[in-house]
């Protein structure tokens, strides 16, 4: 069968909008990209920062919020089901106003108790590619959080001891 040229003209369109939905979802493996499915482990969950140990227990109303960040709780990469269980996640953050990554990171469940930590030095070289202000790839975070269903909010820390919020997400259960 021969295709004219005003037929194949007419159908280009939708040929390369077809290529171009064919490649997404196929990123390198980084937390973006990463599947859903989360690795199961039996080993006990990561000791939590140093710095965040004394901050377990408390709760968001213990800490001044802000706005002025952005960023996405984008997966969970592990789940941890041995003697200390709960779960590695993984996304990225930025302080709009500072123009920086937060160092350090929280995570607070439903109830607004602080129940992990984690902090960004992880390269994300795809967000300042998507968002202009972002100047850094270093804006990835990796977290270790003490629960294993239920929504879980990061927060990054802003160097005035405030909290904002970057994502929330189910970690599934």
């Amino acid at each position: 069968m021969r295709i004219s040229r005003t037929t194949s003209a007419r159908w280009a369109p939708a040929l390369a909008l077809l290529v171009m939905l064919t490649g997404c979802g196929k990123d390198k493996d980084d937390a973006a990209g990463a599947p859903e499915v989360a690795v199961k482990s039996t080993a006990a969950l990561p000791d939590l920062p140093d710095w965040a140990k004394p901050l377990m227990g408390k709760t968001l109303q213990d800490f001044p919020t802000s706005k002025a960040c952005k960023g996405a709780f984008d997966v969970v990469k592990v789940r941890h089901a041995g003697e200390k269980p709960g779960v590695e996640a993984a996304g990225w953050a930025w302080l709009t106003e500072h123009k920086a990554a937060p160092v350090q990171l929280l995570f607070a469940d439903i109830g607004g108790d602080i129940v992990g930590a984690g902090e960004t030095s992880i390269d994300r070289p795809d967000v300042p590619k998507a968002l202009s202000d972002v100047t850094t790839t270093k804006v990835g975070w990796r977290g270790v959080i003490r629960a294993t269903s239920g929504k879980i909010t990061a927060l990054a820390a802003l160097p005035d001891r405030s909290l904002c919020a970057v994502g929330t997400k189910d970690i599934g259960g």
